[in-house]
């Protein structure tokens, strides 16, 4: 077993992990970009997990791993390059094969400037199939209870007025994550690449929701289509629905995007 205890601390209600903001972790606003945020949110739960008891060596020896199916994160203000960040996360009773976390990042003050809902799913590798829980979700669960946000992993609908864009692209290997399968984090770049340049020169991304469908892979080729419309409370809904280009019913992933 790795020493996790210098990459982040199980206390009684959390597991929680500092992080400073690097360089390459911002964009040209000089704040953390939407996927390197997604970056650092998955790496504290696999944190937890090897803390908990279940690295990576262990997953690849059980043929088990955990496959995000749905995000919702809140984002209050966003670091930016040298900031020290605090990420904490908690665990959820298990329900059949799901299992709910949520995150929240804080400042140096100890404001919160993000929080995020997740959804996991524990699948067998070899099969590809779900299976249940049970046997390793007590070694998420925490001595004392922390809140959870209301969430109904509903992704967000543009009216029939929205605007439409659509453009195509290959995945390619720098896209990949260690099962060689697309990053969680790969979907949001490309639906930030989806927004228009004046969307993203006048305004900043104040809440993210993914929904996950399949999987995908290095070479395939990849079909984004992109509506916007300006929404009554004045913010802007952006909802990137990524599809196989060559099977266009074949959904890989949809990403909502609201910017204020």
């Amino acid at each position: 077993m790795k020493d996790y205890e210098a990459k982040g601390i199980l206390l009684k209600d959390n597991f929680t992990k500092d992080f400073v903001i690097r360089y390459s972790d911002i964009d040209e606003k000089n704040g953390l970009s939407p996927a390197e945020l997604v970056n650092i949110l998955q790496s504290e739960c696999i944190r937890h997990s090897a803390a908990a008891g279940h690295d990576l060596d262990w997953f690849r020896e059980n043929q088990r791993g955990w496959a995000l199916s749905f995000w919702h994160i809140w984002i209050n203000d966003v670091p930016k390059e040298g900031d020290i960040i605090r990420v904490e996360t908690w665990s959820k009773s298990y329900r059949r094969t799901q299992a709910h976390r949520d995150l929240t990042v804080l400042a140096e003050d100890g404001s919160e400037l993000i929080h995020a809902s997740t959804r996991w799913v524990l699948m067998d590798m070899e099969t590809r199939h779900p299976v249940s829980t049970k046997p390793i979700m007590d070694h998420y669960c925490f001595e004392e209870e922390r809140p959870y946000r209301d969430e109904t992993f509903d992704i967000p609908e543009c009216s029939d007025a929205a605007e439409e864009t659509s453009r195509e692209f290959t995945i390619m290997r720098s896209d990949l994550d260690v099962n060689r399968h697309t990053n969680n984090s790969s979907y949001v770049k490309w639906a930030m690449d989806d927004i228009s340049d004046e969307i993203f020169a006048a305004h900043t991304v104040c809440e993210l929701v993914v929904k996950y469908h399949i999987e995908s892979s290095e070479g395939q080729k990849v079909r984004s289509i992109c509506r916007t419309e300006k929404l009554a409370d004045g913010r802007i809904l952006a909802v990137s629905t990524q599809v196989d280009a060559n099977d266009p019913d074949t959904v890989l992933a949809i990403v909502a995007s609201y910017w204020k």
